[in-house]
Order: structure tokens, then C-alpha cells, then sequence
């Protein structure tokens, strides 16, 4: 519980000091190149490892979206959050 809770707070100020850099111009971004498969895969990991009764977890990329995308790994995976206890 104690280490959710931190999690959760250094998101949170994770999230504000993104929120001023943005406003200060000074984001910087690490650009990569990521297969659209492997960025939806993991949130759908996260939650096929925490198994509940009635409740299948299928995840599938619409033939329209492109295979790869250029982002920054850290802030997309930043933004995929556990599933709540």
C-alpha cells in the first residue's frame, strides 16, 4: 500500500513539473521509433497479470494505425496506468 501511494504521488509530481516545463517551452522529448503492438500490449500485460474472476482482457490494433510511431517510450508508458486494487 505504502509503495502504491508513492507511486501514485511521484506521478503526480512527475505530472506538474511536466505541466511547467510545457509552459516554460522546455519539454524535452526522447523520440524513438515503437511498433503500435508493443505500446498497446502493455497496458493489456498489466492487466492479464492481475487475474479476476469474469473479466478477459483482449487487446487488438485497428488495421488503420500505422505499424510503427515515433514517441517518447517514457512519457507514453508513463501514461498507462496499473489497475486499481
Amino acid at each position: 500500500m505504502a509503495k502504491t501511494s508513492a507511486d501514485s504521488l511521484l506521478t503526480i509530481i512527475n505530472e506538474i513539473l511536466d505541466f511547467s516545463k510545457i509552459e516554460a517551452g522546455r519539454l524535452e522529448l526522447d523520440l524513438v521509433d515503437l511498433t503500435c503492438a508493443t505500446v498497446s500490449r502493455t497496458p493489456c500485460a498489466r492487466w492479464r497479470s492481475r487475474p479476476r474472476k469474469s473479466l478477459e482482457v483482449a487487446c487488438a490494433v485497428a488495421p488503420e494505425v500505422p505499424e510503427m510511431i515515433v514517441s517518447d517510450s517514457v512519457k507514453l508508458t508513463a501514461s498507462h496506468h496499473q489497475p486499481r486494487r
